[in-house]
């Protein structure tokens, strides 16, 4: 059919993604020019109001265009603090153990598929977790017997 020419390595690069390419990243271009601030997701919707007929590629495309030309930078987006509660009396804790909060931190499988709700004790001066303790059961009743029965060499109480 071909003879050793057939056997020879060809090119794999699929064309319909090079016209793509070619076909949209100039519109792109003009798109970034006339909209400086845009990102990725804002020039979709550019393209796609400028180009209604046409088939846009989609945001994730751009952006990795964007990015080999260099127009597109990684913004990390932290949460607000929210506001900081001051306990009044002696629950402020001035010094360190000077007051401890207990929580359970919600219920969850372990490996061995037993269930347990998580049992912390925190220091409220230093935000220090000075033990998390497995549970059976949340309750009165299994949190004294976690203080008072502690179990011998058990490092938590």
């Amino acid at each position: 059919m071909g003879g050793t020419r057939a056997l020879a390595e060809r090119d794999r690069t699929p064309q319909v993604a090079i016209r793509l390419r070619a076909h949209w990243e100039t519109r792109l271009r003009v798109a970034c020019v006339q909209e400086r601030s845009f990102g990725p997701k804002k020039l979709w919707w550019k393209l796609r109001r400028d180009y209604p007929r046409a088939r846009v590629p989609c945001v994730r495309t751009l952006a990795r265009w964007l990015k080999a030309v260099g127009r597109l930078r990684r913004q990390t987006r932290r949460a607000k603090p929210g506001p900081r509660l001051r306990l009044q009396g002696r629950l402020a804790g001035r010094c360190v153990n000077d007051v401890w909060s207990l929580d359970f931190k919600g219920r969850f499988r372990t490996a061995n598929g037993r269930m347990v709700h998580a049992l912390t004790v925190r220091d409220v001066a230093s935000c220090y977790v000075l033990c998390v303790q497995h549970v059976p059961r949340p309750g009165e009743a299994q949190v004294a017997n976690e203080f008072f029965n502690a179990h011998d060499g058990d490092p938590c109480f």
